[in-house]
């Protein structure tokens, strides 16, 4: 009975904040549902306990909403003084970044290192630092692509909705309070760790610390696709070994069992800050507290997971907002309130209830995750964790320990590497957020009833999302924000056919070794690749390519990397150049075409060019075709001195969305231009805060002229057209309005 009070306690309470956050309906439902069960389970007594902590959910869940949706001022001129913990920092190259705090506030501080030597203070740092730091104060920016990762969202959980972004102007060290002692001692222990060789050493800060190495990168890449990340982020497997090791630890050296248990207590929460307080953490942490009270003594009528939860969402109202959260939460209660026969049926059904939220968050599944994970549970609790805990002990006095437990990872790195090549991924798609919550909530109905007519409708669910995801009715063509750079995508109804113009790419300029990053991700990844991925597509019939320049084909190899593509069209002459041949892998075949060359692909049109060339702006590959009822124009880089040309050749062509040559710049779309093609949009596919200054106010001028829409996704971030037989519709991720982090149009080329 007191289980399922705190059950209904804690689900209602995360329908209630979801509600205050996000504003959906079916969260009150939920909500109300939630509330008939709880008040059916309990008494007056908890009742009042009911109406105390939702006043305390609703107060912070409102918090968070404010955090989030309101917009703090922007100063362009402003000097601001936090106090920032040591293991706060990330320095990759030049760049640094961390959490800083001012008077119970908290502001994200993104610095450019101007020296080597800021650059070494700040990753030797081992104590609290106040730092003064000069420059802009500015909003955290929202996604602009559909399905992309809220940052802002993700600060505002930590109270965070502003960002300083300059240098450093004065930085002076602070002494260490008793709770910040435990942060510098966490930032001395991950520096210690990073002496050990890799990877030894990045799984020893990310397993035992919960810091992140960069340098570990490929190896949580090769998890992710496996279906194990869980084993590498700090969680209740983590906690267990390690209470367990310090009972065996205690118990060698005779300890009472009612001291063991209180050096558990103590030890706890001192790992939950060193471990970096992570929502996975806390809920093991708690749990495993709650374990250890005599509650039957006490009399105590708690719940560990539920009373857990109703703790976890009191203090952080999002907890179940996040895929972390999610998955650490829903594993308990499934190992909690289930009893399995075997390891076997107990992996298996931990990865069928896991399924929803791991598609609505990463898209994926690979069918060998459910074998990998009976596999590796063992493996990774009864060897790598303790062996990696042994090797951090006996660093500096048998090193010979590190090395071979070291060797040892490398071979199990080699292993998942191996078994990522095996077949079994299947390429799902995003599923929403109801849907989510429905088909888990039926496949846990299924675990509990245990009936073949359960899990039929559990598969009837999956294989009819599966189905409404990669066979749509709709088409569409998506204008990405990819920054400073061009890429479109054309999708079909029913993804017939699946193609990219442009991949778009950065110009990056030389710098001096010390301020070289590390960068294991890029805007493809996050945008062009992560949309695609939700839309349950992984492959591409066509990428044209409409020239040479870095910012329209220098994000080709992630592209090629992340996606099977078919076929590369590029403009006669392209197929030649270096910096092309460096970019397109040999088992890709290469087209390069000019109007007289038949196109594989019969819905778009080839206007220009005309002849081979040396693939510049002037030689762009021009594309026109009509989806729907619209018609696009897609004109590269084109200038004015093509545009000319093109409508020497044709005429009488026009179209309804036009793809502003040059990301809007002056030299391109000119007046005359625009008054023969008459578009309804003119698109700018441009940067923010680009050096280039686009789009220029000629261009917004002449296109004002001629009563052309513009359409930036500097302004509007992703900007689809989607079409249904002869019905198209407009959406854009941002609704325009939020125009403090865009920088005003250039008069300058």
């Amino acid at each position: 009975m007191v289980k399922y009070r705190w059950l209904w306690l804690a689900a209602g309470l995360n329908c209630f904040s979801a509600l205050i956050v996000w504003h959906q309906w079916w969260w009150l439902i939920g909500l109300v549902g939630c509330v008939v069960q709880y008040v059916r389970f309990t008494d007056i007594r908890w009742w009042l306990l009911g109406v105390v902590v939702a006043v305390i959910v609703g107060g912070r869940a409102t918090q968070l909403a404010n955090c989030y949706y309101q917009i703090p001022p922007v100063r362009t001129q402003v000097t601001q003084t936090v106090r920032v913990l040591p293991d706060q920092w990330q320095v990759n190259g030049n760049f640094a970044q961390a959490i800083g705090t001012v008077k119970h506030h908290q502001y994200l501080i993104r610095l450019r290192l101007q020296t080597r030597q800021e650059q070494q203070t700040l990753q030797h740092l081992t104590t609290p630092v106040q730092v003064t730091v000069t420059g802009k104060q500015l909003p955290i920016a929202p996604a602009t692509n559909f399905n992309a990762f809220d940052r802002r969202f993700w600060y505002a959980t930590q109270g965070i909705n502003c960002q300083v972004t300059g240098r450093i102007k004065q930085m002076s060290r602070q002494s260490a309070s008793k709770v910040a002692y435990l942060h510098q001692l966490r930032t001395q222990l991950g520096q210690r760790f990073a002496c050990l060789p890799q990877p030894l050493a990045g799984y020893a800060q990310r397993i035992l610390l919960g810091l992140k190495d960069a340098t570990l990168a490929p190896q949580m890449t090769t998890a992710k696709q496996l279906g194990i990340v869980h084993l590498f982020c700090l969680s209740g497997l983590h906690v267990n070994v390690l209470c367990q090791g310090l009972a065996r630890g205690a118990k060698w050296l005779r300890c009472p069992k009612i001291l063991i248990t209180l050096l558990q207590l103590i030890f706890l929460p001192i790992y939950w800050v060193l471990g970096g307080g992570a929502v996975s953490l806390s809920r093991a942490v708690l749990m495993a507290e709650l374990k250890l009270l005599p509650r039957k003594r006490w009399q105590l009528p708690l719940d560990p997971w539920g009373t857990t939860l109703v703790l976890v969402t009191c203090w952080q109202p999002s907890v179940l907002m996040t895929l972390g959260g999610q998955l650490s939460f829903l594993l308990s209660f499934v190992l909690g309130y289930f009893k399995f026969k075997s390891p076997v049926e107990s992996a298996s059904f931990i990865g069928l209830v896991s399924l929803g939220p791991l598609l609505h968050s990463v898209y994926e599944v690979n069918l060998l995750s459910f074998i990998i994970n009976y596999l590796m549970i063992p493996v990774f609790e009864r060897f790598m964790l303790p062996a990696i805990v042994v090797a951090v002990l006996t660093q500096g006095w048998l090193p010979w320990i590190g090395q071979w437990v070291n060797s040892s990872l490398k071979l199990i790195d080699q292993g998942l590497l191996a078994l990522t090549t095996f077949p079994g991924e299947i390429h799902f798609g995003k599923i929403g957020v109801l849907m989510t919550i429905i088909v888990t909530l039926l496949t846990l109905v299924a675990l509990e009833k245990r009936q073949f007519a359960w899990w039929g409708i559990v598969l009837m669910c999956y294989s009819g999302l599966y189905v409404m995801i990669h066979c749509p009715l709709s088409g569409e063509v998506t204008f990405v924000d990819i920054g400073q750079g061009d890429s479109i995508l054309i999708r079909e109804p029913f993804n017939r056919r699946v193609m990219l113009i442009d991949t778009g790419g950065q110009l990056r300029f030389p710098q001096p070794r010390w301020a070289q990053g590390t960068f294991t991700t890029d805007a493809a990844q996050q945008a062009t690749v992560n949309y695609l991925k939700s839309l349950g597509i992984h492959r591409l019939d066509v990428v044209w390519l409409t020239h040479s320049d870095v910012d329209h084909i220098g994000y080709l190899p992630r592209i090629t990397h992340d996606l099977a593509v078919r076929q590369v069209v590029v403009p006669a002459g392209m197929e030649k150049l270096t910096k092309f041949r460096q970019r397109v892998p040999a088992r890709i075949p290469v087209l390069p075409v000019t109007t007289q060359v038949k196109l594989p692909v019969a819905e778009l049109k080839l206007l220009a060019p005309v002849q081979p060339g040396h693939a510049k702006n002037e030689d762009s590959l021009v594309l026109w075709g009509q989806f729907g009822n619209y018609r696009y124009l897609f004109t590269g880089d084109l200038p004015m001195s093509g545009e000319r040309q093109i409508l020497q050749r044709y005429p009488g062509l026009q179209a309804t969305v036009l793809k502003l040559g040059h990301h809007g710049s002056r030299t391109s779309s000119s007046e005359e231009f625009l008054a023969a093609v008459q578009p309804k949009f003119g698109i700018i596919s441009a940067g923010r805060h680009n050096r280039y200054g686009h789009p220029h106010q000629a261009t917004l001028d002449r296109l004002a002229a001629q009563q052309v829409k513009p359409l930036s996704t500097q302004q509007y971030g992703m900007i689809r057209f989607r079409y249904r037989g002869r019905q198209t519709q407009l959406t854009t991720k941002l609704h325009g309005d939020e125009t403090f982090w865009i920088s005003q149009p250039s008069n300058n080329n």
